[in-house]
């Protein structure tokens, strides 16, 4: 399907990606196809049945991330549905109400993946697309944190609707069992670590579990990533970070994967050792630390 003429201009524009200052912005040139984007998502949640249907593709982020509109609002012209961003490390929220506010994102430095993850007021401007942004929507311009803030409230239930169809139980077990080889490799290599090393493709129900766990507890794990020994005090400060999340409601297969990593953390906890977790058995055990 051919973009409205206006974000094919936009896409047409030369101007500088600006990786140094993060913006991570690949434009395609025509809306990703019905069956390719029905693939993406239902890999993306882990379930065969999901229904992307009212999402239309229109960017990547380089990484596996899409940006798309997200076809929420009837009989209004697809520029004034919002823009959503689903990414691939289980990153999901609404960026902006609409193209208009969209493209003071891009003005802002700022592509989907950025206004949703890490929003930041003092980016780099972006020349091409502060003249654009200026000469189309002139009234738009807000700082990004606001731009963000409005979209999230007129639409707060995009995160339930992306949640609602993500897959749990024993469905999420081959996503879980890559998961689990980088964990038995080191367990404590640092979430951000940990999950980069896998495709997207194939680990969307344990991604979606790692990144629940920012913050704090991932944050005690990533304290560890550079730690050759685990000492039973930076093993206790990672465990007492991680116990709470027992209490919150998991997948069968999230919380298997949650309990070894916990096991883990038990045992070195309780002398200094390389950590090391040997394969567990089929029911998901803990294994053992060396």
């Amino acid at each position: 399907m051919k973009f409205p003429p206006l974000l094919a201009e936009l896409h047409a524009l030369d101007y500088d990606t600006g990786e140094d200052d993060g913006l991570y912005f690949e434009p395609l040139s025509a809306f990703l196809p019905k069956k390719e984007t029905k693939r993406w998502f239902r890999a993306w949640t882990g379930n065969p049945e999901a229904d992307g249907s009212s999402l239309k593709v229109f960017a990547e982020d380089g990484a596996g991330g899409m940006t798309a509109f997200w076809q929420v609002l009837p009989d209004l012209p697809l520029l004034m549905q919002p823009v959503v961003f689903l990414g691939s490390e289980g990153e999901r929220g609404v960026a902006a109400r609409d193209f208009d506010d969209y493209l003071w994102l891009l003005a802002q430095g700022h592509a989907a993946a950025e206004a949703v993850s890490y929003p930041d007021d003092t980016r780099k401007r972006v020349k091409a697309f502060k003249r654009f942004a200026k000469q189309h929507a002139p009234s738009r311009k807000r700082p990004v944190s606001r731009i963000v803030a409005e979209a999230e409230a007129a639409f707060p239930t995009f995160r339930a609707w992306v949640n609602a169809q993500c897959a749990d139980g024993d469905s999420t077990d081959a996503a879980l069992a890559v998961c689990w080889r980088a964990v038995d490799e080191a367990v404590l290599d640092g979430v951000p670590q940990l999950i980069g090393s896998l495709r997207h493709e194939e680990w969307p129900a344990a991604m979606r579990l790692l990144h629940r766990l920012d913050e704090p507890a991932a944050a005690s794990l990533c304290a560890l990533k550079d730690e050759n020994d685990v000492s039973p005090a930076a093993a206790a400060q990672a465990l007492a970070a991680l116990l709470p999340w027992l209490a919150q409601e998991h997948s069968s297969g999230e919380r298997a994967l949650l309990e070894r990593m916990i096991a883990v953390l038990a045992y070195a906890q309780s002398r200094t050792c390389r950590l090391r977790v040997q394969p567990g058995g089929q029911d998901g055990g803990a294994g053992s630390a060396v």
